[in-house]
């Protein structure tokens, strides 16, 4: 049945460590995958190599037309199957059937340095409205850069998206959002996802003590540009109408106008505006 996803060898969530037990949050790793074997293999293995352990690891086979169900199945994962349906519903599909706490998606072609969990699922414990821990990025492949995370600041994130899609999601902050099951956007998913986390009043954090190895290929479904892009940007400043005062149209519009040309004018312009707004409410 098209859409519907089939479990692998690994019938059920494996268990991957006895010193689960003592952790308050459980973390389950979700990796989807298609036609990306040839990198399976390391995002798998930076999962399952974790200091502080997940208490699972989905490996979501997108209908891959390569080996990626074969390498999934060398190790202790849960592999699941589904006809090819595209990024967004492979992610959905893994953390529906994902049992942790909280959830991380990996792509098959990055890898999460081995202290990930160790450093982020603290930052869960410790505060109950923090939905979403982000980190670093470490750029690799084509381009090798080191991109500090950022102090949370919306002004910041309406303008812009600072917050990667491999971010550390409470699944409580996760089910109080539409989720990604139904949503069609080509791009911006992590960024259209981290906005209905804070219209539902969660929290972000961010920490450069641990970091996402995210691989470079020259081009990527968020660099490429174009009509898709203006479209999701459009839509996602339109589904989050109360987050985009005094009117969505009007940020879209700096958007097209402003930020391509001035984008540090643009984002000085948004802090700007969200604090007029603020002292306006108070």
């Amino acid at each position: 049945m098209r859409g519907s996803a089939e479990r692998g060898e690994h019938s059920e969530p494996v268990r991957l460590d006895h010193r689960l037990q003592f952790w308050v949050v459980k973390a389950s790793i979700v990796i989807p995958s298609y036609n990306y074997g040839r990198y399976l293999a390391e995002a798998i293995e930076s999962a399952l190599e974790q200091t502080r352990p997940p208490c699972e690891v989905l490996v979501v086979d997108d209908g891959s037309g390569d080996n990626s169900a074969a390498v999934a199945e060398r190790y202790p994962v849960t592999l699941l199957r589904q006809e090819h349906r595209g990024a967004v519903h492979t992610m959905a599909t893994g953390i529906a059937a994902s049992t942790g706490d909280c959830f991380a998606i990996l792509n098959a072609d990055d890898r999460m340095a081995t202290n990930y969990l160790e450093i982020t699922a603290p930052l869960l414990e410790r505060n109950d409205r923090v939905g979403f821990v982000y980190t670093s990025l470490t750029l690799f492949g084509t381009v090798h850069e080191l991109v500090p995370a950022r102090p949370f600041s919306l002004a910041r994130l309406l303008a812009s998206n600072f917050v990667h899609g491999s971010s550390l999601i409470r699944r409580r902050a996760y089910d109080c959002t539409p989720g990604l099951a139904e949503l069609d956007l080509a791009v911006y998913e992590d960024w259209y996802l981290v906005l209905d986390l804070i219209s539902h009043d969660w929290e972000g954090v961010g920490t450069n003590d641990t970091t996402l190895y995210y691989r470079q290929h020259g081009m990527s479904r968020n660099k490429t540009g174009g009509g898709e892009h203006e479209s999701a940007i459009r839509r996602i400043m339109l589904d989050h109408a109360p987050l985009y005062a005094p009117t969505p149209r009007l940020w879209y519009w700096l958007h097209r106008h402003l930020f391509r040309r001035y984008p540090r004018a643009y984002i000085a312009l948004a802090v700007l505006t969200c604090r007029a707004l603020r002292r306006r409410a108070c």
